[in-house]
């Protein structure tokens, strides 16, 4: 899937709320907003929005050490099922490619 990724981040510590360690990585991607309309809400939209999107624990984000946000570049995703839910998380980049000289 070809994204325009504005970062990534991987964030570890100790929960405020709950003393609990996290351990987590993630990636922000750029979107189109969509317009939407119902007979209570109503957007009208233009732009990008960012979306975050979890990133598997055995990812090496230090690829993008001294890389130039944004870049464009095409992620590889997996499903996984919790539930009745599903989650989509990153296993993959590649064809990283800097948006901006």
């Amino acid at each position: 899937m070809k994204v325009i990724l504005a970062g990534v981040a991987h964030r570890k510590g100790i929960s405020k709320k709950n003393g609990n360690p996290f351990d987590m990585k993630q990636a922000v991607i750029l979107q189109q907003i969509e317009n939407a309309a119902s007979a209570n809400y109503c957007c009208q939209a233009f732009g990008l929005e960012g979306v975050t999107l979890p990133v598997l624990d055995d990812v090496d984000l230090t690829q993008f050490s001294g890389i130039r946000f944004p870049v464009t570049c095409d992620l590889e995703l997996t499903t996984q099922f919790r539930g009745s839910t599903t989650i989509s998380k990153v296993v993959g980049f590649s064809n990283i490619k800097p948006l901006v000289a």
